[in-house]
C-alpha cells in the first residue's frame, strides 16, 4: 500500500474526528517546537459553535523516506490519545487536515505555560510554592492512574516535565502519546520503544525490556525530583552516558534538598513499585 493511499485511508478511518471546516487562523509560523513535530495556533469553533476555542495544531514533521513508518507511529498516537478523558490529561479535540502536509494535524487545547520544569521554577519560594507543587504531583499521579486503569492499560512510555504542560489556571496537562503503548497481552514483542533516559527505568534502559507500567511508575519519581528542584533528574550528571553507567550501578536522582520525608518516601516507592503508590 503507497504512503498516498494510507494518509487517504487515514482521512477515512478517523473521520469522526475531522475538525478541519472548525479550525481558523491558523498561525502561518509554529509558535513551538517539539522533536518531531511543530506547533502552530489556531482557533477552533467548538462542539456547540457558540465558542471560539485557541487551541495547538500539532504538525508532525517526516520525510518523504520515512513517511510510512512516521504514518504508523502517528495512527498509534491517534488511537491511544482519542477517547481518553481527565482533567489532567491533555485532550484531543480532533483533527486539522490542511496547511498542505500530508498527515493530519492533532488538535488540543492551547496551554498557556510551556512545560511544568518551566513552571515550577517561576514559582516564589515558600510554603506556599510548596503546597502548590504537591498539589501538582498529586495531580500527574491521578492522570497517570487514569491511564493504567484503562482496560486495557495505557502505558505513556515518555513521562517527564516536558511532557506535562499547564493550562492558564495552573492545572497540569499530561501530553505527547507518541511512545504509548496500549497494552495488551498478545501484543508484548512490539511494545519496545525509546523514551529519555533520565527518565527511564533501568530495565527499559539496560535491559530493553518493553514498556510497562512500572516504567511510568518509574519515570513519575523523576517527575517527582523536577518539581520540587525545577532541574532535570540527575541533574549533576551532564552527560547522557554517565545517567546509564550510574542507573547500571543502581543510583536513583539524587534527594532534592527541600523534599519533605512524605514525598522521598513517595519517590522511592515508585522506583520499586509495580502500581502506582496512591
Amino acid at each position: 500500500m503507497t504512503s498516498q493511499r494510507s494518509t487517504k485511508d487515514l482521512r477515512i478511518v478517523f473521520a469522526a474526528q475531522d475538525i478541519t471546516k472548525s479550525i481558523s487562523d491558523v498561525s502561518p509560523f509554529p509558535r513551538r517546537f517539539g522533536g518531531m513535530a511543530d506547533i502552530h495556533q489556531g482557533v477552533w469553533a467548538s462542539d456547540s459553535g457558540n465558542q471560539k476555542v485557541t487551541v495547538a495544531i500539532k504538525f508532525i514533521c517526516s520525510g518523504d523516506d520515512e513517511l510510512d513508518k512516521t504514518l504508523r507511529r502517528h495512527r498509534r498516537e491517534i488511537r491511544v490519545w482519542h477517547g481518553i478523558d481527565h482533567p489532567n490529561i491533555l485532550r484531543l479535540v480532533g483533527l486539522y487536515w490542511g496547511s498542505g502536509r500530508k498527515l493530519p494535524a492533532m488538535v488540543s487545547v492551547w496551554c498557556q505555560h510551556t512545560n511544568l520544569r518551566n513552571y515550577v521554577k517561576e514559582l516564589l519560594p515558600g510554603p506556599e510554592a510548596m503546597a502548590q507543587k504537591y498539589s501538582l504531583l498529586e495531580q500527574i499521579i491521578s492522570g497517570l492512574d487514569h491511564l493504567h486503569s484503562q482496560s486495557p492499560p495505557i502505558v505513556h512510555g515518555d513521562l517527564k516535565g516536558d511532557n506535562i504542560l499547564l493550562s492558564a489556571d495552573g492545572i497540569p496537562k499530561i501530553c505527547d502519546f507518541g511512545l504509548s503503548k496500549i497494552i495488551e497481552v498478545t501484543t508484548e514483542t512490539s511494545t519496545r520503544v525509546r523514551g529519555t533516559c533520565r527518565w527511564m527505568a533501568p530495565e527499559l534502559l539496560l535491559e530493553e525490556k518493553p514498556v510497562s507500567a512500572p516504567g511510568d511508575i518509574w519515570a513519575h519519581a523523576c517527575v517527582i525530583v523536577e518539581v520540587l528542584t525545577g532541574l532535570l533528574p540527575y541533574s549533576d550528571i551532564q552527560k547522557e552516558a554517565g545517567v546509564i553507567v550510574a542507573q547500571s550501578r543502581g543510583q536513583i536522582p539524587t534527594r532534592p534538598a527541600d523534599a519533605s520525608d512524605a514525598c522521598w518516601n513517595l519517590a522511592l516507592k515508585c522506583v520499586t513499585a509495580q502500581e502506582l503508590p496512591l
